[in-house]
């Protein structure tokens, strides 16, 4: 895996990261999401908005009235959206690796492509 990651796409560790972490990242990150949209009552009005929406005949489709597995899942993916663009920077610009060892790594990386 670490020399695909190192030699591969501009996002191949963001995408190993991606692939490995998502699922324990949306443990982490769905307490939080609950209880902030639970704070200000967004579950149980999109809940209701959802529902309804659903029983409207002739829509496109039907909408999942489970608004926290959306933003949880759109938190992730916002994650995994910055994270490429600072690997992509790393891999790209040498005044982004700030340390000996991501010098050493990516300027390995460079010339071996």
């Amino acid at each position: 895996d670490a020399t695909n990651i190192l030699l591969g796409s501009s996002d191949a560790a963001t995408q190993y990261f991606k692939r490995t972490t998502t699922d324990s990242l949306a443990n982490k990150f769905r307490p939080v999401v609950h209880q902030s949209l639970d704070k200000v009552g967004a579950s149980q009005y999109y809940s209701q908005a959802a529902t309804a929406y659903n029983k409207v005949p002739f829509t496109s489709g039907k909408v999942d009235p489970d608004i926290e597995n959306y933003v949880t899942q759109k938190a992730i993916s916002g994650l995994f959206t910055e994270i490429a663009q600072q690997e992509l920077q790393i891999r790209q610009n040498i005044s982004s690796r700030p340390t000996a060892l991501l010098q050493k790594v990516f300027g390995y990386a460079a010339k071996a492509k």
